[in-house]
């Protein structure tokens, strides 16, 4: 008894001794005490993502008849937990597209694992993760948002949406038609063509909807310079990324 006893003031005198150690490293050199907290992060949180499957029914909101041919682009994002310059860019881990069937019903397909990487990033939103963009060229586009970060950290990601119905107006006439159309073009080039990202190819089906809308809207009236053809594609695309047409003619014929 006599020897756990000392062992155990032993054991208590290296931790209390560590700890005014760090303490007193913390007071002498701050940067140590970012250190200690980045580190901790780091190790406390998941070193793999996973989501499981997403399924939704998309219906019109007045006759509540279900809608074929929406198509849904599903993004998981991380944020760095300290950003550059205070204002942090979130980082795309996932992205995923699926198309709602006769019936109205979409599934959208669970991934994982996936590395976090860069290693200094938490999921922007834990509990409502993934955000997700619709859109038809007889409904517009219509977004549901991330619900806000969590700072819990957790490896398997569900949607609190998932098994929801979403309900969409239809469009009035071609100015309300235009204007989704710019809406969209802005959201997929800000957030998919931007920054040398490739991250448009994950979302074939929705690119082939916008170049055929493009044709459509210009047809009746829009602008060629407001369109999105897959040339204007081409030309927002990082040339390190694979052509836009052979991306689409082999993930959605």
């Amino acid at each position: 008894m006599g020897g756990w006893l000392r062992r155990h003031r032993t054991l208590d005198r290296v931790i209390g001794i560590t700890f005014l150690v760090l303490l007193a490293g913390c007071f002498i050199y701050p940067p140590f005490a970012a250190f200690l907290v980045l580190t901790a992060l780091h190790v406390a949180y998941p070193p793999v993502y996973f989501a499981r499957d997403t399924h939704l029914t998309v219906v019109d909101a007045k006759t509540r008849a279900p809608i074929e041919g929406v198509v849904v682009v599903a993004q998981w994002e991380t944020m760095p937990i300290i950003g550059m310059h205070g204002n942090p860019r979130p980082h795309l881990l996932a992205v995923q597209e699926a198309v709602s069937a006769a019936d109205g019903r979409v599934t959208i397909p669970g991934w994982g694992p996936k590395l976090r990487w860069p290693p200094f990033v938490y999921m922007m939103d834990l509990r409502e993760s993934p955000s997700l963009t619709f859109f038809h060229p007889r409904y517009g586009m219509v977004s549901h948002p991330d619900g806000g970060r969590s700072w819990w950290p957790a490896m398997i990601h569900d949607s609190t949406r998932n098994s929801s119905t979403v309900a969409f107006d239809e469009l009035g006439d071609f100015e309300q038609a235009a204007t989704e159309f710019r809406g969209i073009r802005r959201y997929v080039i800000r957030r998919f063509f931007a920054a040398r990202s490739c991250a448009w190819t994950a979302m074939p089906h929705l690119l082939r909807v916008l170049d055929a809308e493009s044709r459509r809207l210009s047809q009746r009236g829009m602008p060629i310079r407001e369109g999105f053809t897959f040339a204007r594609m081409q030309q927002e695309a990082s040339p390190r990324c694979p052509q836009v047409e052979a991306v689409i003619r082999e993930k959605a014929p």
